[in-house]
């Protein structure tokens, strides 16, 4: 009995995380990496395995308070574009918190300047971003803030290292939808990071 029931429930939460619209969300500060993300999206799309869609707020997003929605309830897996400033933006803060929270897979896209927060940093962040505190309207305490901030560390960190062109591109899309890169992906690096 235990078995089967265990079963059922294995299958019920497959066909749950298998029923979610997105299979990336595309979190990035649109003046540093817009075009960036746009082309992500173009690429991941591209590849046969990624068979749902990619959540891009200038493509999907219908209604703000919809937002958080899209993240932690019909996306797999949230892909944060981690720029100069992304940590400025409550909106982008707020859908790391998301994820967090209803424990969707986080993938750090580490640009040049990108870099993770110390945790003084995020220990004070409501006075680097005060306007994290309108995002308990939607149910996010600074504490869930400052919990998701610092869990940052623990996520996969994939670097980019070279110029941005095709062949890189081609390989961070087929790293992120789970395909192996190929021995030539010199243009960035996978795994837990430090600043070089």
């Amino acid at each position: 009995m235990a078995t089967e029931c265990t079963g059922s429930w294995a299958i019920y939460l497959r066909f749950i995380r298998s029923s979610k619209r997105f299979r990336f969300f595309l979190c990035h500060h649109k003046a540093a990496t817009g075009a960036f993300a746009r082309t992500l999206k173009t690429y991941l799309l591209s590849i046969p395995s990624v068979t749902r869609a990619v959540f891009l707020d200038t493509d999907d997003l219908q209604d703000l308070g919809s937002l958080f929605g899209n993240v932690g309830n019909d996306s797999d897996t949230l892909v944060v574009c981690v720029s100069n400033g992304i940590w400025l933006r409550h909106w982008c803060i707020g859908e790391v918190t998301t994820a967090y929270l209803n424990k969707v897979q986080v993938v750090l896209v580490m640009m040049a300047e990108g870099k993770i927060p110390s945790t003084a940093w995020i220990d004070d962040i409501d006075k680097h971003t005060p306007e994290i505190l309108g995002l308990t309207e939607y149910g996010m305490a600074t504490a869930d803030v400052k919990s998701a901030m610092h869990e940052l560390v623990n996520h996969t960190q994939i670097r980019i290292v070279g110029s941005i062109g095709h062949s890189l591109m081609d390989e961070l899309a087929k790293a992120l939808a789970g395909q192996s890169p190929s021995k030539r992906a010199d243009n960035f690096r996978i795994g837990p990071l430090t600043d070089p």
